[in-house]
């Protein structure tokens, strides 16, 4: 009988081996691990479970409560003017040569540009030649009447001496007529000859006059003609004269309007010169601020993150597409740098107090009806009621429900609809 087989175990493959100490802690310590997590995450599902709602802290934006100067104030753009800021213009057309460049300091008096016109010389020495040619003819116009008065005078002279001698033999005649039967034809003769030299005479005289007359108008004539050829002399000097191009006042050369070598026409406008001592602010005031808009009122100019206290000086009448012009000049120093027509920004402000309670504005004005904001406490925030005062540009006046230091979410809440707990995670 044959003998069953025997089927041997896994005796020979299993192999004995001894556990680690080490591999005991590692499992404790994550087993450990785990526990905490889970108590950590439980708490914070609690605390996250028991808020009405919630916020991510990327979302929200914050501000501390603190005590300080409030201003009531109305942002508003301001562009900056000089009052003292002439246009200069080509008083002649002709070719323009530059000698300064914008923005170039210049002082009062110095060339800046000059027009070049030949034909405008050539117009002056014309004129000027023709002057003297009037003046001559007048110098010549005044001895031909000199000798016309000169031979009237003579004339009259002959005349007066003729009728005397002709008195003189009338009345020799008369006497021996008494005497002696002379022709009564030659004394009638004579009386007629000494009726016509008279009346020669009495109009040699008047003629005269009249020549006297004549030459005072022919004269005057001349001396007008005289005096407007000056004018036109005068006249083109000044364009000549104009042509130099100089600096009516200290300061820098603003907008250049042509370029050198140019063709300009009469009235032409070339460049312009501002005087930097004579800045200010010309503001558009909303119509709505009207009624608090006056006279020196302040103002705090913005130019490159710093701020200069300015007043306003002048005030438009009349509203202008629901604006009203107002200009602006600075109490003290102006900002460095300034330029004609730069584009600022600038606070109108109608009132400033002193040690008031206030937060950063933002959108949680308007949120809640201005009823109320939420206060942060760690990873809660809590909906508290506030009494709001006036506001400012930059700050919001507080008046009740919030302590100095509390930090207040300022940005728009509007969504959580007033609930009262709030959690905040990031």
């Amino acid at each position: 009988m044959q003998k069953p087989k025997r089927i041997k175990g896994t005796e020979n493959q299993d192999q004995i081996s001894e556990r680690k100490e080490s591999s005991f802690v590692a499992r404790s310590i994550g087993v450990l691990a785990i526990a905490v997590t889970l108590l950590l995450l439980f708490s914070h599902l609690e605390d996250f479970f028991s808020s009405d709602d919630y916020l991510r802290r990327s979302e929200i934006k914050v501000s501390r409560v603190e005590r300080g100067a409030f201003e009531h104030a109305v942002k508003i753009e301001g562009v900056v003017a000089s009052s003292k800021n002439p246009s200069l213009y080509a008083q002649t057309p002709g070719m323009i040569s530059l000698m300064v460049q914008q923005g170039q300091r210049v002082a009062e008096g110095e060339l800046l540009a000059k027009v070049v016109s030949p034909g405008l010389a050539n117009d002056l020495e014309q004129n000027k030649a023709l002057l003297d040619l009037q003046r001559a003819q007048l110098d010549a116009l005044k001895a031909d009447i000199l000798a016309n008065n000169l031979l009237d005078k003579q004339t009259i002279a002959v005349l007066e001496i003729r009728v005397n001698a002709a008195r003189r033999e009338l009345s020799r005649m008369s006497r021996v007529s008494n005497r002696s039967s002379l022709s009564q034809n030659d004394f009638e003769k004579l009386q007629d000859e000494v009726a016509v030299l008279q009346l020669q005479h009495s109009n040699a005289q008047k003629q005269l006059d009249l020549n006297e007359t004549k030459a005072k108008h022919l004269l005057r004539t001349r001396n007008l003609q005289i005096e407007q050829k000056q004018l036109i002399v005068a006249d083109l000097n000044r364009k000549i004269l104009a042509q130099q191009i100089v600096s009516p006042i200290d300061g820098f050369v603003g907008e250049v309007h042509v370029m050198d070598q140019d063709q300009v026409l009469e009235n032409q406008i070339l460049l312009s010169v501002v005087d930097p001592e004579a800045f200010n602010v010309d503001i558009a005031v909303p119509e709505s601020y009207s009624e608090h808009l006056a006279l020196n009122q302040s103002v705090i100019v913005s130019y490159r993150a710093e701020e200069f206290p300015a007043l306003v000086k002048s005030i438009s009448p009349e509203v202008v597409d629901g604006v009203i012009q107002a200009r602006v000049d600075f109490v003290s120093a102006y900002p460095s740098g300034l330029r004609n027509n730069v584009r600022v920004n600038a606070r109108l402000i109608f009132e400033r107090r002193e040690n008031v309670l206030l937060v950063s504005r933002g959108p949680f004005v308007e949120a809640h009806g201005k009823r109320g904001v939420y206060v942060m406490e760690h990873d809660k925030a809590y909906f508290t009621e506030i009494e709001i005062g006036s506001l400012g540009v930059r700050s919001v006046e507080l008046l009740r429900g919030l302590d100095e230091g509390d930090l207040l979410i300022i940005s728009d809440t509007s969504k959580l609809a007033g609930a009262e707990t709030v959690s905040i995670f990031d």
